[in-house]
C-alpha cells in the first residue's frame, strides 16, 4: 500500500527541515517536495499581499492534489502540512485509501517566532504565529509528536525513522510489513492517519477555517 508521512504543524516549527532529511534517508524511491518550493514557480512579485487574491489557497488545492495523484500511481511520499482538526474530513477524501502516517512537529511559541525573525524568505515579513491554529494544531492526537526545540534533528530524524518501521508503514517509508488502511465504521477524522481530535472538525474550510491563508503553510 502506498505510503504518505505528513509532517504537521505551525509555520517555523521546523518541518521542512525534518522533511528533507527524511526524504534523504528513507528507502525507496519517496517523493518530496515542499509547498514553498512549489509555489515559488509563480514569481514572487504576485505572492505580495493583495496582490492577486486567493492565488495562495487556489496553489494550495493544486499541491495537494498533485500529491493525491503521485499517491495513485504507488509513489510513497514526505510531506509537510498545516492540517487543522477541522481540515481531516477534506484530506480524508483525498488520502484515506493509502496509508498515511500523522506526525506533530512543534516547538513553544517563543521559539517560533524567534525562527520567523531569522527567516528571508517570507514575501511579506515575518509572519505573527496565529495562536488559534497553533491550538488546533495541538488537538491531534498524534502517533509521534517531536518537539524541535529540545532536541537535535538527528534525534528526531531517527524517532520518526524508527516510528514508521514499529507501525509498518509501507515498503518505501517503512520497509516492513503493511499495516490495514483503516477499520470499517470509522468516521473521516478517526480513519486519516489514526489521528484522533479533541472536539468535532467540520467539513468546511478543508484549509483551515476560510480566513487568508497567505504563508501558513511555511516550514
Amino acid at each position: 500500500m502506498t505510503s504518505i508521512v505528513f509532517l504537521n504543524g505551525a509555520p517555523s516549527t521546523g518541518k521542512t527541515t525534518l522533511a528533507r532529511g527524511l526524504h534523504a534517508r528513507l528507502p525507496g524511491p519517496v517523493f518530496y517536495q515542499s509547498l514553498d518550493d512549489f509555489r515559488r514557480s509563480i514569481r514572487a512579485e504576485f505572492w505580495l499581499r493583495g496582490r492577486v487574491p486567493g492565488l495562495f489557497d487556489r496553489v494550495v488545492e493544486a499541491y495537494v492534489s498533485c500529491l493525491r495523484e503521485i499517491a495513485l500511481r504507488g509513489i510513497d511520499i514526505v510531506a509537510e502540512s498545516i492540517i487543522l482538526p477541522a481540515d481531516l474530513p477534506r484530506y480524508d477524501a483525498l488520502f484515506g485509501e493509502f496509508d498515511v502516517t500523522l506526525i506533530g512537529i512543534t516547538c513553544p511559541l517563543p521559539v517560533l517566532r524567534q525562527r520567523e525573525l531569522q527567516r528571508d524568505d517570507r514575501y511579506n515579513g515575518p509572519l505573527e504565529p496565529d495562536l488559534s491554529d497553533y491550538e488546533a494544531l495541538g488537538a491531534h492526537s498524534y502517533e509521534l509528536l517531536i518537539d524541535t526545540s529540545t532536541e537535535s534533528t538527528s534525534t528526531s530524524l531517527q524517532r520518526i525513522i524508527q516510528h514508521l518501521s514499529e507501525r509498518g508503514a509501507g515498503d518505501g517509508v517503512g520497509a516492513v510489513e503493511e499495516r490495514d488502511a483503516g477499520v470499517e465504521g470509522e468516521g473521516p477524522a478517526e480513519r486519516f492517519g489514526g489521528a484522533q481530535v479533541r472536539s468535532d472538525g467540520s467539513a468546511e474550510g478543508w484549509i483551515g477555517d476560510g480566513r487568508d491563508q497567505r504563508d501558513r503553510l511555511g516550514g
